[in-house]
């Protein structure tokens, strides 16, 4: 299915961390970025125009190359899936078809124990939440986020591949503040940072457990939450340990930027190896620049 350069913009909502600021950066294509997007307050408030902007371009960008990598998975899987009642629904949603959502919800609590339904369901309400408020705001109001959560929660010893549907859900929903609001409430906070813990050697999983998290620190409280649950220093480690995955580099930056953005907060990401996991950053091979000019921009940041 293609995308059309409205949708792009649309989900580069869902990417403006900046695919955290994610799915900042999940990973991506050019397109026209709508103006009426908005971005995370930490970004529009930071003072730093070029940063503004660049989170703009990067945002839409990545939302088109992620869905590239996102279509032949999903082809492979539904020839793989059966024609059952429950799996259909996954499979054959659309990201129109809002009418699915509560379905799709009543159908993951009735199949959370099954991984493979359960993520396969996860990635309906992925599409179905990628551009839609209203579809998001639905999915809160009706117990989806703590479902979600909780989900990770059941089948943490997972892998991070087949748990990132999942993380993915979550990171659309937390551009919400009634989404934010409500993972503050199931302590999502504290809960990714287990789940990271439990997968720090899987930089895919690390990666979109920035996106959520660098969403849910908008607020303060979060990110005190963040510091005080050993996130910080995983963010980091994980860079360290993978400097070749441009997604991780890149939204490990800018969830660090965030957080050394306020004075508070920099003596933590420092003391947590920031400045080493921001050199690596900006000297990434890989990709068309996002990850270095946000690894320069945090080195800038915690010199300062």
């Amino acid at each position: 299915v293609k995308m059309s350069k409205e949708l792009q913009a649309e989900r580069s909502r869902s990417v403006a961390a900046a695919e955290a600021a994610a799915k900042a950066a999940a990973s991506s294509a050019t397109a026209v970025f709508s103006e009426d997007c908005e971005l995370p307050d930490f970004v529009q408030s930071c003072g730093h125009s070029e940063v503004i902007e660049f989170a703009r371009r990067l945002a839409s960008e990545n939302a088109a190359l992620r869905r590239q990598q996102q279509q032949q998975p999903q082809l492979l899987q539904q020839q793989a899936v059966s024609t059952s009642a429950k799996e259909a629904i996954a499979v054959g949603v659309a990201q129109s078809d809002s009418h699915h959502v509560t379905p799709l919800l009543a159908l993951l609590q009735d199949n959370h124990r099954d991984l493979q339904i359960s993520m396969k369901l996860c990635s309906a309400l992925e599409t179905l939440t990628f551009n839609s408020s209203e579809n998001r705001a639905t999915v809160v109001n009706h117990g989806g986020l703590k479902a979600l959560v909780n989900l990770l929660d059941e089948h943490n010893d997972a892998s991070g591949t087949l748990l990132r549907p999942a993380i993915d859900a979550l990171w659309n929903l937390t551009f919400e503040e009634v989404a934010v609001d409500a993972a503050t409430e199931v302590g999502a906070v504290e809960r990714f940072a287990a789940l990271m813990q439990a997968h720090r050697d899987e930089a895919s999983l690390i990666a979109g457990a920035c996106a959520v998290l660098l969403n849910l620190a908008v607020r303060e409280e979060n990110r005190w939450k963040i510091v005080e649950s050993g996130s910080v220093r995983l963010m980091a480690s994980a860079m360290q340990q993978h400097p070749e995955n441009e997604e991780l580099m890149v939204l490990g930056s800018q969830a660090l930027y965030m957080l050394a953005y306020h004075q508070d907060l920099k003596p933590v990401v420092l003391a947590a190896r920031g400045s080493e996991a921001a050199a690596l950053a900006a000297a990434c091979p890989h990709g068309a620049g996002k990850a270095q000019m946000w690894g320069r921009w945090l080195q800038e940041v915690l010199a300062c």
